[in-house]
């Protein structure tokens, strides 16, 4: 979960589990905006839809850690006033891909 700055886009609060997944540290984050964890392919996306501010409820999106590999997010977000910015506080979940051949063991008949 995290806290950004509607205008600058700034990170101005996260918590230990954003850090554990993200893989930033706290001082990192800070100093990113939320256009730092997207893949340069979902910038554009994003900016369309800040650009008309909403609740929004469960939205999937791609996010990139400090690994640089992206993976699945699910988005959940509110307006609120944090420390005098106009902010949203973002509940970010990561999804699991599940591969259909999970449950699938390989035999060996040596």
């Amino acid at each position: 979960m995290w806290i950004y700055d509607v205008r600058t886009l700034a990170f101005l609060k996260v918590n230990e589990s954003a850090i554990r997944v993200y893989g930033f540290s706290e001082k990192e984050f800070l100093s990113m905006t939320v256009l730092d964890i997207r893949p340069s392919e979902d910038v554009g996306r994003f900016l369309q839809s800040w650009k008309h501010p909403h609740q929004s409820t469960a939205e999937k999106w791609w996010h990139v850690g400090r690994d640089g590999r992206p993976f699945p997010v699910s988005i959940t977000s509110w307006k609120v006033s944090f420390e005098g910015h106009e902010a949203e506080i973002v509940l970010a979940r990561r999804l699991v891909e599940v591969s259909p051949y999970r449950h699938c063991k390989k035999s060996s008949t040596n």
